[in-house]
């Protein structure tokens, strides 16, 4: 295992106020093998007694995905930690679909050219053989995400024809 990447994944799915604990950044980086990741994104969810989260991270070949909730008394063997992987090249479906109801790519969202930047606001959800779940992303806001995400974006839609 490797103490830079598993800082680097910290760092990644940490938000300047929240992170998750070492026991899913060490869970995520066994899952890693022998791949860098390319993308890291993360959103943190505060409950009156938990924290949690869902993190993605995309390597060259493929999707982790963990999903976490820790006691904010933490006692030993009381969080619920899932960590699974699954190939790039199962991606099966890409869309852009609008919410009204959750707020989320609407029409004024795609009005305008937002360049090199996704644009605010706006996920793109991407379903995958073997999936019960789709995956929307990105989880994170932010300028310099939004642009790192935007980058991403032609990469998963050529795991559609692979």
């Amino acid at each position: 295992m490797s103490d830079d990447r598993a800082t680097r994944i910290l760092y990644g799915l940490s938000t300047g106020v929240d992170q998750p604990s070492n026991d899913v950044v060490w869970r995520i980086e066994a899952l890693l093998g022998h791949e860098d990741e390319i993308f890291v994104d993360v959103r943190h969810v505060r409950g009156d007694d938990t924290v949690g989260g869902i993190g993605v991270v995309i390597t060259a070949t493929r999707v982790i995905r963990a999903q976490w909730s820790t006691p904010r008394q933490r006692v030993a063997r009381q969080s619920t930690v899932t960590v699974e992987t699954w190939s790039r090249r199962a991606l099966v479906m890409a869309s852009i679909d609008s919410s009204e109801v959750l707020g989320v790519n609407t029409d004024a969202d795609w009005a305008r050219d937002w360049g090199a930047e996704w644009p605010a606001d706006s996920v793109l959800t991407l379903r995958y053989e073997g999936q019960l779940e789709a995956l929307t992303l990105p989880l994170l806001g932010g300028t310099s995400h939004r642009k790192n995400f935007r980058e991403l974006v032609p990469y998963l839609l050529a795991d559609l024809n692979r």
